[in-house]
């Protein structure tokens, strides 16, 4: 999101809730960027690269995430965030090990 906007492009963090197990179990959230294209209004992307089994791609104005909604209470979150949510913060700053971060990952439920 900070390299579209130093280029004066709309843009912001948007997150989804996913399962971290393919039983439903263990939600958490999954970071997004957004930015806005003239035609299309708000576009999500995701920012890591692809890989075996993940097929995310910009074919705008339809998203092609990196992981679909595919367990029931998985969903996108509404909104698009200026900055991090708090609780995305919060656990980055308090965890120091990556077996840390992974155990406490937060959840929030979408409306």
């Amino acid at each position: 999101a900070a390299i579209l906007r130093a280029y004066r492009i709309p843009a912001g963090l948007c997150y989804q809730r996913l399962s971290r197990a393919e039983n439903g179990a263990l939600m958490s959230l999954n970071g997004l960027n957004a930015f806005l294209l003239p035609e299309s209004g708000w576009y999500r992307i995701y920012q890591r690269g692809n890989r075996a089994g993940i097929d995310a791609r910009f074919e705008p104005p339809v998203d092609q995430l990196a992981f679909p909604i595919a367990v029931v209470g998985e969903g996108n979150l509404p909104g698009i965030y200026v900055e991090p949510m708090p609780e995305i913060v919060n656990v980055l700053c308090t965890n120091t090990t990556a077996d840390d971060l992974w155990e406490s990952q937060p959840d929030i439920e979408p409306d």
